[in-house]
């Protein structure tokens, strides 16, 4: 139908939004099976289809397709988002879990059906968008919404980006995973080295930090043994910027920090001994610190189970 009936994807796309939102409310799995495909075959015309710009009738922009999909997963479509990120906060109740499921659902068949040149295209786009989504107050107001929203982002990126991009573009993902670690470890140092309350800021900035720690170790996995040009080259930054989040205050920051660092380990099994060695020395440099205690003995612990998996082990005049 929507070869033949534009107005679907363009002047009646919020009422076809809100109607799919509404089908999410207490669906069985094959209910919402069948309306996210339908969403996200939807959405995905409005980034393929040819059709005038201007009128009541204009083809939606990438960003105001992916605002529609945010205001499902973040508000259930309680009312659309038209403006800045900002009255994304704005709302009334919580999400059903079934609604923001389906949602996540049509995210991976929006993308899916747009393929992997058009991921790779808008990499950094999608990215900071589902990241920031996890980010959201509305997202995480309790302990459990945040561990299903964040496994909610993990099952989008995971479908995605190990699937639809090849080796190269996946590097490229990596790379910009640390950047996005980076920059919210930077924003956390500052935030807690200043006088100001930004308590809540560093407790939202977590979740960004575990599902961007998760999906890293995820791709390097995924590329496995090719990924040691990424991991040992100094100006990529990987290993830098994973082990700076074992001193994060948040405990689940640093476990996925740990983890991580056993993803990457199995895949370059050569930074398995150096890790060790580097861990260890900072936590003895560190016993001051409880956050460095945590993080530096889960690192230990994840890189020693690690160990099993690489052809190698632990050189024997390394034990401790």
């Amino acid at each position: 139908m929507l070869k033949s009936s534009p107005f679907l994807y363009t002047s009646d796309l919020e009422t076809v939004t809100s109607l799919c939102f509404r089908s999410f409310e207490g669906s069985n799995y094959e209910v919402r099976c069948a309306v996210s495909e339908l969403l996200g075959i939807v959405m995905a015309t409005t980034q393929q289809a040819s059709h005038p710009t201007v009128g009541k009738n204009r083809l939606p922009t990438l960003e105001e397709v992916l605002n529609l999909m945010a205001s499902g997963f973040l508000r259930g479509g309680i009312g659309f988002l038209k403006g800045s990120a900002g009255e994304m906060i704005k709302g009334g109740s919580s999400v059903s879990r079934e609604i923001r499921v389906g949602v996540t659902h049509a995210y991976v068949v929006f993308i899916q059906k747009l393929g992997g040149s058009w991921l790779e295209s808008n990499l950094n786009t999608i990215l900071t968008h589902l990241l920031e989504l996890v980010a959201n107050p509305k997202a995480v107001p309790t302990h459990v919404d945040a561990v299903y929203s964040r496994k909610c982002i993990n099952f989008i990126l995971q479908s995605v980006l190990g699937r639809l991009l090849g080796e190269k573009a996946q590097a490229s993902a990596c790379k910009e995973l640390v950047r996005i670690i980076i920059k919210h470890v930077n924003e956390d140092s500052s935030a807690e080295s200043s006088s100001k309350d930004n308590s809540q800021d560093t407790a939202l900035s977590q979740h960004v930090l575990v599902c961007s720690l998760q999906q890293l170790g995820s791709l390097i996995c995924v590329l496995d043994t090719t990924a040691s040009t990424i991991v040992c080259d100094p100006s990529a930054g990987i290993i830098e910027s994973v082990v700076s989040v074992l001193v994060h205050s948040s405990s689940a920051a640093r476990l996925a920090a740990a983890w991580c660092l056993r993803l990457i380990t199995t895949a370059v099994p050569s930074q398995l001994t150096p890790l060790l060695e580097r861990c260890s020395d900072r936590l003895d440099a560190l016993k001051s610190s409880p956050e460095a205690i945590a993080g530096y003995s889960a690192a230990l612990s994840a890189l020693l189970g690690a160990s099993r998996s690489t052809p190698l082990g632990i050189p024997q005049n390394r034990g401790k």
